[in-house]
């Protein structure tokens, strides 16, 4: 975060139940792959338009912002046309610019995880 800005809670993703009390084993619950954005001091919500090239769908992944990127690693999706999806991609969404890459990081990734920390 740029300093002199105002301070965000950035969410990506998640996952609710099909009956909505939150219970990940639920079945036919939804995963989610949009941003949401909190203003910390005014206690606003926003959704910024993100770019069209956008993570799957996914829940228990890691994220951290580093400078003016929310870096986005693993996580796992359930749906009933894919199945059980694990993931190990490395996602980086830009915070100004509101636009999602994915770079290719060199050398052995990490096995497909999800549930993990930051």
């Amino acid at each position: 975060q740029k300093q002199g800005s105002t301070p965000k809670l950035v969410i990506f993703g998640g996952f609710t139940s099909a009956e909505g009390d939150g219970s990940a084993s639920s079945l036919g619950g939804r995963c989610f792959s949009d941003v949401h954005v909190l203003d910390l001091e005014k206690h606003f919500w926003t959704t910024p338009e993100v770019s069209e090239i956008v993570p799957a769908a996914r829940w228990g992944h890691s994220a951290v912002i580093v400078e003016d990127k929310l870096v986005v690693f693993g996580g796992y999706s359930s749906t009933s046309v894919q199945g059980n999806t694990f993931f190990n991609d490395f996602n980086v969404l830009d915070l100004e610019a509101w636009t999602w890459s994915r770079p290719t990081p060199t050398g052995k990734a990490p096995c497909e995880r999800w549930g993990n920390s930051v």
